[in-house]
């Protein structure tokens, strides 16, 4: 998506010496992969303010991001497609929070359910993100560290009826489950 944009800051660094040209790849990977993240971040604002719900979408990305990032699961095939889905599911999840009424039960069974799934299925790699034995005990052990971390979260959310933590978390961790369970399923037909 940003490729020609990653290519000439990369070209750029590289002409003026800043980089080795041995880092030329690697820096137009990160440039681009950059660029990608900033776009949808400020979409996902931008959609955030325009649904009144900026905050959820704050408190939801900052939940959802760290779980995914180590959890893997479903990828999409293009980066295009992952913005749109990206896009699409946010969108979603901010509608859900603004017109349902989640009681504390209905996200402790939620939450709960989409816990045990993360547990035993993480990481889901991908045929574009492969795994090592290695990457894959270091995800794992990452991702409970995440999980367990925001567990005490949504733990104090309840505790101190913070109820839009609560609802972010529980569709945080729903939409994380259900990324890996996608993302297993894929890997098994394939």
């Amino acid at each position: 998506m940003f490729a020609k944009s990653a290519e000439k800051l990369s070209h750029y660094l590289l002409h003026y010496n800043v980089i080795a040209s041995e880092q030329y790849e690697i820096c137009r990977y990160g440039f681009q992969q950059g660029f990608t993240v900033l776009l949808n971040i400020v979409t996902i604002a931008a959609i955030g303010l325009a649904m009144g719900e900026f905050l959820h979408a704050a408190i939801f990305l900052a939940a959802f991001i760290p779980l995914r990032r180590f959890a893997g699961g479903y990828h999409a095939k293009t980066p295009v497609r992952c913005y749109l889905y990206s896009v699409g599911l946010v969108t979603a999840i901010l509608l859900a929070i603004k017109l349902s009424v989640l009681t504390h039960f209905i996200c402790i069974i939620i939450f709960s359910v989409s816990c045990t799934v993360i547990a035993v299925l993480a990481p889901v790699e991908d045929k574009h993100k492969p795994l090592d034995n290695i990457e894959h005990t270091v995800f794992r052990k990452r991702t409970h560290i995440v999980a367990a971390i925001e567990t005490l979260l949504f733990t104090a959310s309840i505790v101190l009826h913070m109820e839009s933590v609560l609802i972010c978390l529980t569709w945080a961790f729903a939409s994380a489950a259900a990324l890996l369970a996608a993302g297993a399923c894929k890997n098994r037909i394939h």
